[in-house]
């Protein structure tokens, strides 16, 4: 059975053993910053621009297992059971730490070069400041977090776009500042599976594309998505 922050897995063997097992060697890449989690607790942080881009540029260890991270805007997020650390990878040495209430379990961090998204069991859909204050929080029965993942929210500087997990077929906007709607939902005739918002148009030209249980592509306007245009058919993935 897997743990509910899904890193780690306890099995029972026919002839009594029991074995756990976690997911290591999980990696991402945001400019020439390559961050790896090395072991549960330990992340190694590279340089790849640098002549010895092999060497560490930094280690960084916790108390706790850490659940999640993400790095991008220039910042890394680190979650654990308890913490969320926020780094700015110019400077390393002393992160932001924001508690977390005991059990939380990340299921989705986002960033935006302003804030940054923790979807999590606790506060649902959590926006946050890379100064470790939360600006709001986004709650609706519509929207379980436990249900959302990677490819059923996004986000840019100016909106969060979600999929309704009891009705797919529905994308709700809301302001990341107030958590009120930012328009009215767009309807789709059938389930959506993927959306994504482009990051640099102004918000008056902000547009969303998105693939539906058919695998067709479509983008439409989001404060003017009456009309919704269909750009392709059989499309597994997306992005901008």
């Amino acid at each position: 059975a897997w743990t509910a922050d899904s890193t780690q897995l306890g099995l029972g063997c026919a002839h009594g053993h029991i074995a756990f097992g976690h997911v290591a060697n999980r990696s991402q890449l945001h400019r020439q910053y390559f961050v790896q989690l090395t072991q549960p607790n330990q992340m190694l942080v590279q340089d790849i621009t640098r002549s010895d881009f092999q060497s560490v540029y930094d280690t960084l260890e916790f108390t706790d297992i850490v659940t999640n991270f993400s790095v991008d805007a220039e910042h890394l997020i680190v979650t654990s059971s308890r913490q969320c650390y926020i780094y700015q990878l110019q400077s390393m040495s002393t992160p932001h730490v924001v508690s977390l209430k005991l059990a939380t379990v990340v299921f989705v961090i986002m960033q935006t070069a302003a804030f940054f998204v923790l979807v999590n069991n606790v506060h649902g859909i959590q926006i946050i400041g890379y100064d470790g204050r939360t600006i709001c929080q986004i709650k609706s029965a519509s929207l379980k977090a436990k249900r959302l993942h990677s490819r059923s929210i996004c986000c840019t500087i100016d909106t969060v776009a979600v999929v309704d997990v009891v009705t797919p077929k529905y994308i709700h906007f809301f302001d990341p500042f107030s958590s009120q709607a930012l328009c009215s939902k767009l309807e789709h005739c059938t389930h959506i599976v993927h959306i994504a918002l482009n990051v640099c148009a102004s918000s008056t030209s902000r547009v969303i594309a998105f693939i539906d249980n058919n695998k067709d592509l479509f983008i439409a306007k989001v404060h003017l998505h009456s009309s919704i245009f269909k750009l392709k058919t059989i499309v597994d993935s997306m992005a901008w």
